[in-house]
């Protein structure tokens, strides 16, 4: 009898484990067209946050494990002024106590007629702060920029949400 209770247990808890485990991650929405939801200035520079229109608050995906090793993939395409986007870095990492408004996906710096924004494919519904977006900006940058610079790093943690995010000189088309 004793046997058959430790057997019932252990399927039972890995049963739980299993329902537990299949909860967690949120199927993604379709992407739609993202719009300026804030506008910020810091200093001398102006900040524009996209997000999505009909903003819904959704819950954030678990955390792989594997996630926060922002893997660097440049591109040729959609590529930001080099300077641009270190000015974006600059001022994330200048002001990364701040607060990030109500769940945008992109953030964009002009300068000078040239546009840097860093986007990222999921929503958060953690706080994300400034200084949240500055790693995979200044990884992209290291690796990918000449005069220009466009690229992406997988496996991001932004926030406990695990995304891609985007560096370019557009706010929306980060999957």
């Amino acid at each position: 009898m004793l046997f058959t209770n430790a057997v019932t247990l252990a399927i039972v808890v890995i049963t739980m484990g299993a329902i537990q485990s299949h909860a967690g991650p949120i199927i993604p929405r379709a992407d739609e067209e993202l719009v300026v939801i804030s506008v910020e200035t810091i200093g001398d520079q102006t900040l524009h946050w996209y997000g999505l229109s009909n903003d819904v608050p959704t819950p954030a995906p678990l955390t792989k494990k594997a996630c926060g090793d922002n893997i660097v993939t440049c591109s040729g395409s959609r590529q930001a002024s080099t300077i641009s986007c270190r000015v974006l870095l600059n001022t994330l990492k200048s002001s990364g106590g701040n607060t990030v408004p109500r769940s945008p996906r992109a953030v964009c710096l002009s300068q000078s007629g040239n546009q840097c924004c860093t986007s990222w494919a999921k929503e958060m519904s953690n706080p994300l702060y400034f200084r949240n977006l500055a790693p995979a900006v200044e990884k992209i940058i290291n690796n990918c920029a000449g005069g220009n610079v466009s690229g992406l790093t997988r496996d991001t943690n932004l926030a406990g949400t695990c995304t891609t995010q985007c560096l370019s000189n557009r706010p929306n088309g980060c999957s």
